[in-house]
Parts: structure tokens; sequence; C-alpha cells
């Protein structure tokens, strides 16, 4: 009897010590992390997988991932699409959903319970003491188990809503994956932009150095005033500190750009500028294909299933209780019975937060809807108008400033320069360039905009497959 006791009880501790997890700590590292950053290598499969998908939703170029000659926009999109910080944690939430669900909608553990105790009696015979004081009998002994059989279908509800949750946490995934898209043609464009400012000012200042020479030398020889060749003096020193500032403005736009594609700001890369994406040309338009979209009909889907699982949960659930019991060599077995009484509580507050949230999901999906019809509107007038501005700056502004210039140049070559007409030609030359520059990212922001709140040549991955190795 004592070896069955003996064998019982130490079944039951491997029993308890199999169904617990081990898991051992895991530090973070910084300097692992900066290895890991410097170590990264932008032409690996998952890289060029993605620069493939990109040119199948015609996003890239149709040919080779080639880093040789610098990176493209498309190519620094597919290495942004693997090594973005964000993206890699919205990903892992997304993991985190998965994880969870396919642990979710299980039983409640049984509970063991077990008593032990000694019973102490006055002995007697017919009314007499046999013994003076009491005498201790055997060791009492009982143990029970309770097992919940979920009737109400709680589990069932609880797989579902968890589910839901991880679809919507893909679907955000995604949309974190088509808002990445959309960052970095935005912030590559707006590089571009400040690189060729920056090439305007030197080509500005190359002209300026010799105007402002040719003006100093007549101004030594009694022919302008110096007054007015100081004014190209003046204008030269001026744009030298504008190049400065736009320089530095280059390179603070150009770590941006890199940090978005996950590298570090000096990595060993070339970003090739580009100043111009494509944006639809077409009128077709639909709202519900956007992850925007599918991220919120998604969560009002879980937003159900909730309810759903709120709803399951006033409904009671038997518990059966067997129970054993060994007291002076009597045996005894016993079975009990407990169920709730949905009378007083009846899970009344979850019911009422889970249908108040449902239609706060209903409400933010349908004014996902209106705000993407409304981004789609905006963004196409944003595109006709920055078109518009630069139609115009090349085919009407432009002539006239470049006559301008070629009149100021052959008056200084037939020595009747006139420096405060030249001054100002020379700044109006480079307004004019700097506009039809400033109108041509207006153009590209609007189209990357409009291309956005389409979700034209959308690039889905399933955010499920791990994302902790990044070399």
């Amino acid at each position: 009897m004592r070896c069955t006791r003996a064998a019982l009880l130490g079944a039951t501790g491997v029993l308890l010590l199999a169904g617990c997890q081990h898991i051992p700590p895991h530090p973070l590292d910084f300097n692992e992390t900066e290895t890991s950053l410097r170590d990264r290598d932008i032409g690996i499969e998952p890289v060029r997988a993605f620069a493939d998908a990109l040119a199948s939703a015609d996003r890239g170029p149709a040919g080779p991932f080639d880093t040789s000659n610098g990176l493209s926009l498309a190519e620094g999109q597919a290495v942004a699409l693997w090594f973005n910080p964000d993206l890699r944690i919205a990903r892992l939430h997304a993991q985190q959903a998965l994880a969870v669900a396919e642990a979710s909608g299980r039983w409640s553990d049984p509970e063991l319970g077990g008593e032990w105790g000694r019973k102490s009696v006055d002995a007697s015979e017919q009314g007499f003491l046999h013994d003076a004081g009491s005498t201790a009998r055997d060791w009492i002994r009982a143990g029970s188990l309770s097992i919940t059989i979920p009737l109400s279908g709680r589990p069932q509800a609880e797989r579902r809503l968890w589910a839901s949750l991880h679809d919507a946490a893909a679907w955000q995934a995604a949309e974190a994956e088509w808002e990445t898209l959309a960052q970095v043609e935005t912030a590559w464009v707006r590089w571009s932009a400040s690189t060729e400012r920056v090439n305007l000012l030197e080509e500005h200042l190359t002209v300026l150095d010799e105007f402002t020479d040719a003006a100093a030398a007549l101004a030594r020889a009694g022919e302008v005033m110096p007054s007015n060749a100081r004014l190209l003096e003046i204008e030269r020193l001026r744009r030298k500190s504008e190049l400065a500032n736009a320089a530095a403005e280059t390179a603070q736009s150009h770590a941006a750009l890199l940090g978005l594609l996950g590298l570090l700001p000096d990595a060993p890369v070339v970003l090739n500028s580009q100043l111009s994406v494509l944006a639809p040309e077409d009128d077709a338009f639909e709202p519900k294909a956007h992850p925007a979209l599918q991220r919120l009909e998604a969560g009002y889907r879980a937003a159900e299933d909730r309810l759903r699982l709120e709803l399951r949960k006033q409904y009671p659930d038997i518990t059966l209780s067997p129970a054993y019991a060994d007291e002076e060599d009597e045996t005894s077995l016993r079975v009990g019975l407990g169920i709730p009484l949905p009378v007083w509580n009846a899970n009344r507050q979850g019911i009422a937060e889970a249908l108040a949230g449902r239609e706060i999901a209903r409400a933010q999906a349908e004014a996902g809807y209106q705000q993407l019809i409304s981004e789609e509107a905006q963004a196409r007038a944003a595109l006709r108008g920055s078109r518009d501005r630069r139609g115009m700056i090349e085919n009407d502004i432009i002539p006239v400033v470049d006559a301008q210039l070629r009149e100021s140049l052959a008056l200084l070559q037939a020595g009747e320069l006139d420096l405060i007409v030249l001054h100002e030609a020379l700044a109006q030359a480079l307004a004019v360039k700097e506009e039809l520059l400033e109108a041509a990212l207006g153009e590209a922001e609007a189209s990357a905009r409009l291309t956005a709140a389409t979700a034209r040549g959308m690039v889905m991955h399933t955010s499920t497959e791990s994302t902790d190795d990044h070399e």
C-alpha cells in the first residue's frame, strides 16, 4: 500500500514538472547589436526576394538586384522591407499574436487536492475508560481532483478571438510594410532634391565667381562703382552660406534615409538620387483593398469575436470533483458537482465592455474608409497642381530668365555691364531654378502620396516567419 502511494506521488510530481516550460534568460548585449548592424549584408536572399516582388508589382526595375553601382529607389525599398526596425517590431507583434492564438482555447488545468492528518478519540469499553487520556488512531488520507468541463464553449470562442487578433496583427504588419514603402519613397525624393539644390548652388557660385571677379576688376579700373561691385561679393558670400546649410541638410536627410533602410548612418552604401516616381494615372480606386482598411476590418471581426466570447462566459461550466478518502481503514469514493448560477453577475460588465468595443471598432472602420477616399482625392489634386506649376515654370518663366542672363553676359562681353541688373538677373535665375526643383519635389511627393493612398502595386508579406536573424 505504501509503495502504491509513493508511486502515485512520484508520478504526480513528474506530471507537474513535465507540464512546465523552462526558458533560459536572454539578456541584452548592445555590443552584439552594433556588430550585427555593421555586418549587415544588403545583398542577402530575403532582400532579393523583396526586390523581385517589387518588380513584379511594377514598383521596381525588372532587371536583377545589383548594388555594385549603388542603390536605386526600388532597391532601397527592398532593403527597407527586410531591415527596417519598425517593420521588424510589427512582424514580431504578428508572431506574438500567432503564438498566443496557437496556445489559446485550452481547458483549464485540473486541480489536485489532498488532506493528511491524525484523529484522536477517547478509548472506552462499555462506557468505562480503558486507558487514561486519548489514543491516536491511524492517519487520515483524502484526495480530490477538480476538472472543469467547458460546456459553455469558451475555448472555441477564445480560439476564434485570437485567430482574429492574429489576422488583425498580420494586416497591421502589412500596413506597416506599405507605409515603409511610402516613407522611403518620400524620404528618397527629398534627399534627392536636397542633393540637387546643393548642385544648383555650386553651379550658381561658379557663375557668380566669374561675374564677381570681373566686376572687381572693373571696379579697380574705375569703370564701375565699388559699391555696385560689392553687391556681387555680398551675393557670393550669402550663397556660400546657403550652400553650407544645404550641405548640412543633405547630410541629415541622407542619415535619416539610411535609418529608414535599417542601416547605420556611416554604412558603406551609395544611394543614387531619383527625383521622380511613378503615380497611378487611371482613376480606378478600391479603398477596400487598402491594407489600412483590411486591418480595420480585421479589428472589427476581432471585436465581434470578443463579444461572442464574453457572451459565452455568462453560461456556466460544470466542475467535476472526484474525491478519495481513507479513514480508519475505510475507503470511500465520492464525486462532487459544481455549477455556477448566472444570477447576480452573469458577466454583465464584460459583455457591456465588448459591446461598446464593437461599436468603436465599427466607427473606426467607417472613419478609415472615409479617410482613404478623402486622402486619394487630396493626393490627386496635389499631383495636378504640382504638375501644372512645374509646366508653367519650365515653359513660361525659365525661357525669360535664360534670355535675361544671356543679355547680361552679352553686356559683360561688350563692356557695358550694369551690375545692378546683373545682380538681379543672377538672383532671379537661381530663384526660378529652386522653384522648379521645389515643383519637381512636390510632384514626386504627390505621386508617392497618391500611390500610398490607392495601395497600387502593394507587396504583401505574410508576417509570421522569424525576423530575429537579420544578417
